[in-house]
């Protein structure tokens, strides 16, 4: 129904529940969307602290290697 709603031109600023939100065409599309947000914000939840260690650590390795830490 929603995807229905939106190819006839309907493009509210946001959707209300009605009692046509419990069909299962309806639900399954929303499920859909709801995974691939969450899917989306884990990866960012767990890449941008690994890119930062990974960062740090090379960061401190490269200043050991050139010699920059002496003084």
């Amino acid at each position: 129904m929603v995807n229905t709603a939106f190819k006839r031109g309907f493009n509210p600023a946001f959707i209300m529940f009605d009692s046509w939100y419990s069909g299962i065409e309806n639900l399954k599309f929303f499920e859909i969307i709801v995974n691939f947000i969450a899917s989306i914000i884990n990866f960012i939840m767990n890449f941008i602290p690994m890119l930062i260690v990974y960062l740090v650590f090379f960061s401190i390795i490269y200043v050991i290697m050139s010699g920059r830490h002496r003084s």
